[in-house]
């Protein structure tokens, strides 16, 4: 997400001016240690006028003994070809 350089063959991303981030997110525990997620995530970094993007996911959420785990598979709506995405998270969030 963001500003792009050079031809169609290869586009590289560079940095943007202008950052926007949206995010809203469900958490629910079932128990002591076990959980979901559902969230969706929007934002764009740009120079004149932004070009959002939207994702959407669903994790496990898993309280272990050294700390929480989470893992998170999310997929892109502005390109449905997009891949699925995972994403582990170690540690307590900041």
């Amino acid at each position: 997400v963001g500003p792009r350089v050079g031809n169609d063959g290869q586009r590289f991303a560079v940095g943007a001016r202008n950052v926007v981030t949206a995010s809203a997110e469900y958490e629910q525990y079932l128990n002591d240690r076990w959980g979901y997620a559902v969230f969706v995530d929007t934002g764009s970094a740009f120079n004149r006028r932004p070009d959002m993007h939207t994702g959407v996911g669903v994790g496990v959420r898993w309280r272990s003994p050294v700390g929480p785990v989470r893992i998170d598979v999310a997929h892109g709506l502005n390109s449905p070809d997009s891949p699925f995405q995972i994403y582990l998270g170690l540690g307590a969030e900041l």
